[in-house]
This record gives structure tokens, C-alpha cells and sequence, in this order.
């Protein structure tokens, strides 16, 4: 055996399968590459290897739904690929089922999306479609990394890679919530509601979904033709909208897919592009230059394949009743108060609970348990204050002051930049900056309306995390 067989022989062996089920041979080079985005990131410590662990984290979820499927305890290759091969008929299968229910589906699509992110159904305006995206929504997508015109200083360029570094680590977090939520039909509510649809619908999606998901580690060659923006089933756009019912404009997201978990996938990852905005870089020179190279079809790949495991190493440290789903509001406030760390400190946070060493997990937790909650609670009431300030009457007592949640006051300096105003990026000299508040500001929640205030305050069961 040659050197150079040995040693690709030896990356191969980093991936860690649990069976004779294998990814695409490419897919198994590029995971093997140290040269790859993620491999550079500075989360990833060990570079290529931990890109192929956290590979085969996500690979090996899809694998036990399909052996579970199939009541086995493993497949052997061929009996994987076999059963991959059906994937596009089931796909088929399902639009053509679920096409005269196509209104109650995005119906409950929506309102699944919103229990289980904890808002209320006004919180922003959703259009969706059960359709493939138009041409038009994927000729916005930009295949590569956009070229930057002008020389930066090299404190400049550390500034933009620690912010890249952090985006694709968000992005991941993203394309990881949004890939989980393709499963939101085996919630009991959820399938109560799709069997009153159509009985055959649910059984389809438990043995379809984890076939199509199946297939980004399996079909490098059809990922490649995602990354041109071709063959693209889903997609959803941020914008702002008008309300039909106010006349308002406010934030509303669009998104298109041919089947439910798939819609799914799409309404969560479009909330979750809103609210990590709270991660952006505060200078708005510095998050054009972030962004033009973070939005990316080709990074997108990725993201979505090492996004669901990246999702599991940070629940495995997250405080349990925010992973359960019992207090969904404080969870978005949760993941709000990771994105605002500052870019340094989000790294090395998720360097730690990506780590194979424990004592790095047990860091990652303290800083999750000591920083990041409350934080997060800290927000929660900051906004709850809002809601009760907004909406109380005039002739309303005045109640007497609750106290911060338990929350005592913790020097967070070094995760948190509260002072940064943006102003010492410098890229542009006539951009003046203004400092922000790390805080949710009346226009982020004036959407909110007197009649469910009471039905907000109520679903965030506060109480109990508290105690």
C-alpha cells in the first residue's frame, strides 16, 4: 500500500459509523479534507477530524430512524442503497396525497412551527406554499463566497474572520433546527391531526423523510447541483410584509416546499434567520463583508449536514427543560443569548461542546449554565416588562416589582460586548455607528396584540424553571 493510500486510508477511518451503511465516497474525501470551511474553523480543534465526527453524528440519527423503519439493527450497504433508491417515489407518492389537503397542511404547518418555538400566531407575517420555490427566490441564492474589493488592515481581517468564523457556526445551528423540525409530524398533536387529514399521511412521512434526509450524505452529485441552484425542493425568504388584517408593515417570512416536513423545515429556518440577526456584526460594513461570505449555497451543503450534530452536542449541555420543549419563549431567548457571545467567546464555546475531551463538554456547560441562561432569563423579563408596561391600564394597580427570576448579576464582560456601538471597525470612515442595546426593542415586538397577552403570559409557565 502506498503512502498516499495509507494516509487517506487512515482519514477515512475518523468517520464514525455504527454499520455497514456508508456516505458517498466523495463525501467521505471532502469530510477527510483539511482544507474544507469547517476544518479552518477554530470550533473544530482537531479540523478534519471533528468535522467527520460531527459527520457522522448527524449520518448516524437518519440511519437508527431508517433501521428502525425496517426492524433491523443494521443495514448492509446494498440493502441501504436499495431502500434509498424508493426515496424519490415515496417523495411523489406524498405530494400527489397530500395535494387536496394542501390548505389544511400549511395551516398546521404554521401552527406546529409556532408551538413548538413558542410564539404567538401574530408574532410575524407567514406566507407559505406547499410548491417548489420559483426561479426568481433561486436566483437570489449566491453559489460562492462574494469577493471583497477593498484592502483591509490586518486587525480588519481578524475582526472578519472571527465574525466568519461565528457565522457558519450560527448558519449551522440554523440548517440543524430546521433539518430536526422535518420530524415535527411524530409529535402526538401533530399526528392526531394529520390522521384526521389522511391516515395514509403519517406513515408515509416516518418512512420517507429519513430516506430524503438520507440522501445529502448519499448523492454527493445532486449536492453539487444544489450548490449551482439547481434540483432545490425548499427554500424561504425574511422580508417585510404588510398585514392583511392591520396595514401594518413588519417582519413576515416566505417559504415554498412540495411537501409538509419539508414546510417545516422551511417556516423554522426562516425564524430562525430573523432571530439571528441578533448575532450580526453591529457594523453594518462589517456584516455586509460576514454575510458575503457565510450566505452561500456551496456553505449551505454543509451546514446542513453538519448542522443537526452540532444541534445535538449543544442540547446535550443545554439545561434539560429548555431541551424537553416545556418553555419554548425562554428557548428562543436561550438560543438569542448565544448568538449575541461575543465572536471569540461563541467560538470557543462551541470548540468546547464539540470536543471529544469531557472536561471541555463540562466548560462548555458552566458557561451555558453561569452565562448564557441567565442571559437569556434576563431577556425573557425584559420583555415580559415590556408586555405588561404596553398593555396595562391606566386605572390598572400598580403591581408590586417582581424580582429578576432569581438571577443574580454576573460580570459576563468576556462573553458579552454590551458597549460595542460599532464604531471601531472602521472600514467605512463616514459611518458613525450609534450604540444598540443588547436588548429587544419596541419595534421588535410591537406586534403583539391586547387579546392574547393574557394567552402569551400564561404558555410561558414561568414559574417552574424558576423555582
Amino acid at each position: 500500500m502506498n503512502i498516499k493510500k495509507l494516509i487517506n486510508q487512515k482519514l477515512l477511518e475518523q468517520l464514525d459509523y455504527t454499520g455497514p451503511e456508508r456516505m458517498d465516497p466523495e463525501l467521505e474525501r471532502r469530510a477527510a479534507s483539511p482544507e474544507s470551511q469547517f476544518a479552518k474553523n477554530p470550533a473544530f480543534r482537531r479540523g478534519a477530524a471533528d468535522v467527520q465526527r460531527v459527520y457522522s453524528q448527524s449520518f448516524n440519527d437518519i440511519l437508527y430512524r431508517i433501521r428502525a423503519n425496517e426492524g433491523k439493527e443494521t443495514l448492509t450497504n446494498q440493502e441501504f442503497y436499495t431502500l434509498l433508491s424508493g426515496a424519490g417515489q415515496l417523495f411523489m407518492q406524498l405530494i400527489k396525497l397530500e395535494a387536496p389537503h394542501r390548505d389544511k397542511l400549511i395551516d398546521l404547518a404554521k401552527e406546529t412551527v409556532l408551538n413548538n418555538l413558542g410564539m404567538m400566531d401574530d408574532a410575524l407575517i407567514m406566507k407559505a406554499s406547499l410548491t417548489p420555490p420559483s426561479s426568481s427566490t433561486i436566483d437570489k441564492m449566491t453559489p460562492g463566497p462574494k469577493k471583497i474589493e477593498k484592502e483591509l488592515t490586518p486587525d480588519q481581517k481578524r475582526k472578519l474572520e472571527s465574525e466568519v468564523n461565528k457565522r457558519q457556526l450560527i448558519n449551522a445551528l440554523i440548517d440543524g433546527y430546521s433539518r430536526k423540525s422535518n420530524y415535527f409530524f411524530e409529535q402526538r398533536g401533530v399526528k392526531e391531526k394529520l390522521d384526521a387529514i389522511n391516515p395514509q399521511l403519517y406513515p408515509l412521512y416516518k418512512k420517507a423523510m429519513p430516506l430524503i434526509d438520507a440522501t445529502y450524505f448519499t448523492n454527493e452529485s445532486n449536492i453539487d447541483r444544489a450548490t449551482k441552484g439547481e434540483g432545490i425542493v425548499g427554500a424561504v425568504e425574511p422580508k417585510i410584509m404588510e398585514d392583511p388584517d392591520t396595514g401594518e408593515r413588519k417582519q413576515g417570512i416566505e417559504a415554498n416546499a412540495p411537501i409538509f416536513p419539508i414546510l417545516c423545515h422551511e417556516l423554522v429556518k426562516g425564524i430562525n434567520m430573523v432571530t439571528s440577526r441578533k448575532g450580526y456584526p453591529k457594523n453594518p460594513e462589517l456584516r455586509k463583508l460576514t454575510l458575503g461570505q457565510t450566505e452561500t449555497l456551496r456553505s449551505e451543503t454543509d451546514t446542513l449536514r453538519l448542522g443537526p450534530g452540532i444541534v445535538d452536542y449543544l442540547q446535550n449541555k443545554m439545561p434539560m427543560y429548555l431541551v424537553d420543549g416545556s418553555n419554548p419563549t425562554l428557548k428562543m431567548f436561550f438560543i438569542v443569548a448565544l448568538y449575541q457571545l461575543r465572536p471569540e467567546a461563541f467560538t470557543n464555546l462551541f470548540g468546547d461542546l464539540i470536543s471529544p475531551n469531557e472536561v471541555d463538554n463540562e466548560s462548555a456547560k458552566n458557561v451555558l449554565d453561569t452565562i448564557v441562561e441567565p442571559r437569556a432569563k434576563k431577556l425573557d423579563k425584559a420583555f415580559l416588562d415590556y408586555i405588561k408596561a404596553k398593555y396595562r391600564d391606566e386605572d390598572d394597580e400598580d403591581e408590586e416589582e417582581e424580582d429578576d427570576y432569581g438571577v443574580e448579576d454576573v460580570d459576563n464582560s468576556e462573553y458579552y460586548d454590551d458597549e460595542d456601538d460599532g464604531t471601531d471597525w472602521n472600514y467605512n470612515t463616514e459611518f458613525t455607528g450609534g450604540k444598540r442595546p443588547n436588548r429587544f426593542k419596541e419595534s421588535d415586538m410591537k406586534f403583539y396584540t391586547r387579546e392574547n397577552i393574557s394567552d402569551f403570559l400564561d404558555s410561558l409557565n414561568l414559574e417552574n424553571p424558576y423555582n
